[in-house]
């Protein structure tokens, strides 16, 4: 079944997503993602809340502090318990890229660790995972600091510059993730303006 849904990204949760990624580059990030599921079908992303007691590796992120996750877990649904307020949506993780070009998409390990994650959830039905490419690219044309995005298929492409020749490269992809088999993957764009006022 094709899904045409949309995840929206807002600056905010975005920036926190490439800030995460780089600290612990080259090994994995991983953390939680609040927002909305839109009536419409589509997603907001308000806010990702990286989990900082994860163990990492080059190739694997888990959570490696149960306690400390169940801590976030519970603090985040007494301050947005209210149905006008971000909840849990799904979470997110990078694959660095180190020897071969890194894959944007769930591997059979991503596949596994979410359905045993949504087995102990009965009330969801789905997953959403962004999952990051994260490179350093040398660039040959010197140009100004800052952020460039652009569209790859349903993913988003950024580069930022920090000199004139560096840069740090990231490629976002969304995926629902559902219990049994299978995945959708969603298309990702920059949110331009909140669709929720906070309370």
């Amino acid at each position: 079944m094709k899904n045409d849904a949309i995840v929206f990204l807002s600056p905010n949760a975005y920036q926190s997503l490439l800030v995460s990624a780089v600290e612990v580059y080259p090994r994995e990030t991983n953390g939680l993602l609040t927002g909305y599921k839109l009536p419409d079908g589509n997603y907001r992303v308000e806010h990702a809340h990286p989990f900082q007691t994860s163990e990492r590796g080059f190739e694997w992120t888990c959570e490696g502090n149960n306690s400390a996750v169940k801590r976030v877990q519970t603090l985040l649904a007494a301050l947005n318990g209210q149905p006008s307020r971000p909840h849990a949506i799904g979470g997110y993780h990078s694959h660095p890229q180190r020897r071969a070009l890194a894959k944007v998409s769930p591997s059979e390990k991503d596949l596994a660790w979410v359905r045993e994650k949504l087995s102990r959830i009965p009330e969801e039905n789905s997953w959403l995972e962004l999952i990051m490419r994260v490179d350093v690219p040398f660039l040959e044309r010197p140009s100004e600091k800052g952020p460039t995005h652009y569209r790859r298929l349903k993913k988003l492409r950024t580069t930022v510059r920090h000199a004139p020749t560096k840069a740090y490269g990231f490629l976002t992809g969304a995926f629902l993730i559902h219990p049994e088999e299978g995945y959708d993957e969603l298309r990702v764009e920059l949110a331009q303006k909140p669709q929720h006022e906070s309370i």
